[in-house]
């Protein structure tokens, strides 16, 4: 199972936190809504990383549960069980999305784009 895209977007996340709390660290007489601005980016990096654990893939297995008959398939957590089939393999729409501002990065591959 390819985890790739989910590491590019914790990496990117990563980079968006240090630049953060570098900025709101490194400018001690920052007017207020600058601090409010550099707070409101890391509560946005924050609220992404969670996204990304609650869309994590999962593999389901085959069974006639899952109506796989000859192989495993990688789906995505919370996305999978919503819509009772097996539409989309993982990395599911909401990820690929998430991962599409960085789309002219040079770790970012054209198959995360949405479909």
């Amino acid at each position: 199972m390819s985890t790739d895209l989910i590491a590019f977007l914790k990496a990117r996340l990563d980079d968006g936190w240090r630049t953060a709390t570098f900025l709101r660290h490194g400018l001690p007489d920052a007017p207020s809504e600058q601090t409010f601005s550099y707070d409101f980016l890391l509560a946005d990096v924050a609220a992404k990383r969670k996204i990304i654990d609650l869309h994590a893939p999962v593999v389901l297995r085959p069974g006639a549960e899952h109506g796989l008959v000859d192989r495993d398939r990688v789906v995505c957590r919370s996305c999978e069980p919503e819509r009772g089939g097996l539409g989309d393999a993982w990395p599911c729409q909401t990820l690929r999305l998430l991962a599409l501002p960085w789309a002219d990065h040079p770790d970012f591959k054209a198959t995360w784009r949405p479909q």
